[in-house]
């Protein structure tokens, strides 16, 4: 299946949203590094898709952050290798400019938190989040790595992403 760029256009309601910056709809897919995801409201880079922590400040209204794992902050929790940050950058793509894509920061914060959980066992054990069907030992530890509230809403997550993969 060809993805279709045209499809793919920011659902994030903010007053910094306009199909006239370059962060409307990614170039390719996946996106470059360097592409620009967060613009603010005098048109300056705030955060490109690369960077292991987008600021997504100027579409909240206060501050806000997506931390991947990736940097000298990793966070919360252990940090990500850059091939399973890349994978989570991805998802989260999907969630803001995808179809039914989230239109706040708070849900991609949600969703960000929720497949982190999942690629953190798969970084912490060398695999590629990609791959975890190939490691049916790596899989069994899932769940453990999962709150038991927020179990069910991982899966949904996870099974959306792999249904537009």
């Amino acid at each position: 299946m060809k993805l279709n760029l045209q499809e793919l256009t920011l659902k994030v309601g903010s007053a910094t949203t306009s199909p006239a910056l370059p962060n409307y709809r990614p170039p390719s897919w996946p996106p470059p590094r360097d592409w620009p995801v967060v613009i603010d409201k005098e048109g300056a880079i705030v955060t490109r898709w690369g960077d292991p922590i987008w600021d997504l400040s100027p579409w909240e209204g206060r501050p806000f952050q997506l931390n991947f794992g990736d940097g000298e902050k990793a966070g919360r929790g252990e940090g990500l290798d850059r091939e399973n940050a890349d994978l989570l950058r991805l998802v989260v793509t999907w969630l803001a400019w995808g179809p039914r894509g989230a239109g706040k920061g708070t849900t991609l914060r949600s969703h960000v938190t929720k497949a982190k959980s999942v690629i953190a066992v798969c970084s912490r054990n060398g695999i590629s989040a990609a791959s975890l069907t190939r490691f049916p030992k790596v899989l069994e530890l899932v769940p453990g790595a999962l709150a038991p509230s927020s179990y069910e809403a991982t899966i949904a997550l996870l099974h959306r992403a792999l249904l537009h993969k």
